[in-house]
């Protein structure tokens, strides 16, 4: 609706009549907004950012069916990288120093 009404600028190329007069007869919802200091209250700061959208925006049942996915399905990326999580933890816990070491790698962080 918003896009034929050209909210978002001008239509690159022609929009059919018919879709235009449907999309013109509707009603303008005003925009949600979101707050995410709330949402993080309401379901908690375990979960990844992309699961705590799908949470703001769709209804749990819909969240839970996505995730319940196997892995390799598109709904892969709600699931934080293990990089992501180790870097969460680390801002949270502020430590003076952290080194990681592997037989091939150290990292040492000041």
């Amino acid at each position: 609706m918003r896009y034929v009404r050209g909210e978002y600028g001008e239509p690159p190329g022609e929009i059919d009549a018919d879709v235009r007069a449907k999309a013109l007869a509707l009603p303008v919802r005003e925009a949600t907004r979101y707050d995410l200091g709330e949402a993080r209250a309401r379901y908690g700061d375990t979960m990844s950012e992309g699961e705590l959208l799908l949470r703001m925006m769709l209804p749990a049942e819909q969240v839970d069916a996505i995730k319940s996915k196997q892995p390799g399905c598109a709904a892969t990326w709600l699931h934080e990288s293990p990089v992501v999580t180790l870097v969460r933890e680390l801002t949270r816990r502020n430590p003076r120093e952290v080194e990681i070491r592997t037989p091939s790698m150290r990292l040492r962080l000041r």
